[in-house]
């Protein structure tokens, strides 16, 4: 079992969620590389639609690959369609 973090709201569960961040311009690979999180803004929650706390949970990675090609393969029955 591969495990990993996702972050969420504290108040509604929601994985929708955005926190402000610095990245720089990599030329070598050609990429931004994230730099810092910025602690000075809020985070925010898309599903709350206001400035939230995130809090970071355990997930199982295998079980969210699954499920994943799941909505892909529904969505490509759906277009076939």
């Amino acid at each position: 079992m591969i495990t990993g973090i996702v972050f969420v709201c504290d108040e509604c569960g929601s994985d929708r969620v955005m926190c402000h961040a610095t990245a720089l311009w990599d030329v070598e690979k050609q990429k931004w590389v994230l730099e810092r999180l910025n602690d000075d803004f809020d985070d925010y929650c898309y599903a709350c639609e206001d400035n939230r706390f995130l809090i970071d949970r355990r997930v199982n990675l295998t079980d969210i690959s699954k499920s994943v090609i799941k909505k892909e393969e529904a969505n490509e029955a759906t277009a076939a369609a």
